[in-house]
Formats: structure tokens, C-alpha cells, sequence
């Protein structure tokens, strides 16, 4: 799991990969400057690492004291 969530950490659009405890393993705060640019990101970039069997994408509408 750590292995996987460095090499997910690399990729360009990601700002930060945790690994949780719960439902899922992995969050992943990407930045991408569209909608379009989110379904690239998930379906020509994130897909391509093997290994990820799902993902489910939640949009922040709002942020507190976060800084890109």
C-alpha cells in the first residue's frame, strides 16, 4: 500500500495521497483545472497504475485554510 500511494503521489495533478483507515485505502487530492481535466485524470492517467480496483471522486466546493 505504501508503494502504490508513492507512485500515486508522483503523478503531476496529485497535491497529496494519505493512507486512511475505514472504507478506503487511499485519498488522493488532486488539482486539475476543469471537469474535463478530472475525467482525464481518472480515466487516461490514475488508470493506467495497476492495482486500483475503484476509485469514487469527491468534489471540494470549499476549502479553509488550504493554499495551492
Amino acid at each position: 500500500l505504501d508503494l502504490k500511494a508513492k507512485e500515486i503521489a508522483e503523478l503531476e495533478q496529485v497535491l497529496e495521497v494519505s493512507i486512511v483507515s475505514g472504507q478506503y485505502d487511499l485519498f488522493a487530492e488532486v488539482l486539475v483545472d476543469s471537469n474535463k481535466g478530472l475525467v482525464t485524470f481518472l480515466t487516461e492517467i490514475l488508470s493506467k497504475i495497476e492495482g486500483i480496483s475503484a476509485t469514487q471522486t469527491f468534489i471540494m466546493l470549499k476549502s479553509y485554510n488550504k493554499y495551492v
